[in-house]
């Protein structure tokens, strides 16, 4: 009878610590989304047929959106929205979170991406067009706005970024 429990308790405590280094190796290899490390990208933003980011009140601006995907995997952003997260009449000082969400952003902008998931072959780069109308009447200041993106790494979701983008809108003359 002692015999049979040692075997018991022999294959019990076996089995426990067959499980805790199973459970180990799979948290430290990877397989486990909580210890992958982050997509590694990198954002720039160039608009097309002016020097900078400076537009006047009723006019369109076009930005080059250009996603650099450095990780070893196919990586995909499919880019959800444009947001107007805040507001400055000084390009040196900005205060984010500040709009005041009660001003529908259409009133300020409306904007379109040309293509709204961009595909990244390993250590690649794909780009969209984002064409932004700003309004007649969009009062001139800084804007900053975010494009949010949800990043999927080898076809499974990892997480959400956004990337930042300053727009300065100057009065009609």
């Amino acid at each position: 009878m002692k015999t049979m429990m040692r075997k018991t308790l022999v294959l019990i405590l076996a089995a426990i610590i067959t499980l805790l280094i199973a459970s180990w190796v799979v948290y430290h290899t990877g397989n486990n989304p909580r210890s992958t490390p982050p997509i590694i990208m990198s954002f720039e933003a160039s608009s097309l047929g002016k020097e900078d980011m400076n537009v006047t009140q009723g006019s369109v601006l076009q930005i080059n959106i250009t996603l650099t995907s450095y990780s070893t995997q196919k990586t995909m952003a499919m880019i959800e929205n444009l947001v107007l997260e805040g507001t400055s009449d000084n390009p040196l000082h900005f205060v984010l979170g500040n709009w005041n969400t009660s001003i529908p952003q259409s009133i300020v902008l409306n904007y379109t991406f040309s293509i709204a998931q961009l595909f990244l072959e390993p250590s690649q780069s794909n780009s969209t067009i984002l064409t932004v109308n700003i309004a007649e009447d969009a009062q001139p200041m800084v804007y900053f706005l975010e494009i949010n993106a949800r990043l999927f790494e080898a076809g499974v979701y990892r997480y959400a970024s956004g990337f930042p983008l300053y727009v300065w809108v100057t009065p009609k003359n």
